[in-house]
Formats: C-alpha cells, sequence, structure tokens
C-alpha cells in the first residue's frame, strides 16, 4: 500500500507539471496548428483535472498526505482557480 500511495503521489505532481511543458512552443515561439493547439490544449485540461482529484483523494486521509500531495493540491487548486476566474472574466 505505501508503494501505491508514493507512485500516485509522484503521478499528481507529475500530472500538475504537463501544463508547464504544454508552454514549451510558447517559449520556443513554434506555431502549432488548429488542431494540434486544440490537441494540447485539451490534454492540459484532462491532466490538470485527474490531477487535482488524485490530490484530493489522498489529502483526504491522514495517513495517506505527505508535502508531495500538499504541493500538488495547491497547484491544482491555483490553476482550477485560475481558470475559473478567467472563465468569469470571458462570460461577464
Amino acid at each position: 500500500m505505501k508503494s501505491k500511495k508514493k507512485t500516485l503521489d509522484i503521478v499528481g505532481l507529475v500530472l500538475n507539471l504537463v501544463p508547464f511543458a504544454g508552454m514549451l512552443p510558447v517559449l520556443l515561439k513554434i506555431n502549432l496548428g488548429y488542431p494540434l493547439q486544440q490537441i494540447v490544449v485539451l490534454v492540459n485540461m484532462l491532466c490538470l483535472l485527474a490531477a487535482f482529484l488524485i490530490s484530493v483523494t489522498l489529502i483526504r486521509k491522514k495517513e495517506t498526505r505527505s508535502l508531495v500531495v500538499i504541493i500538488s493540491t495547491v497547484i491544482s487548486g491555483l490553476y482550477i482557480a485560475f481558470g475559473v476566474v478567467l472563465v468569469c472574466v470571458i462570460i461577464f
């Protein structure tokens, strides 16, 4: 059980870092075509949602809570909060 929890910790953190890798084409000034750009956005959103669900699931129980899980939850929460604010600004 301990190795499974540790694996989920790392998976949650890695899934939170995937969107930073998605920003590499922007930083390198590589222009992605329309369909590829949409696929990258979709993968980023799915990774963030999966990371948030994993982090919240692990942080709920005291025995599965660790520093990696807390950091992953904070990063996921900031991403989600920023997304909600961005959607509200666009809608209103």
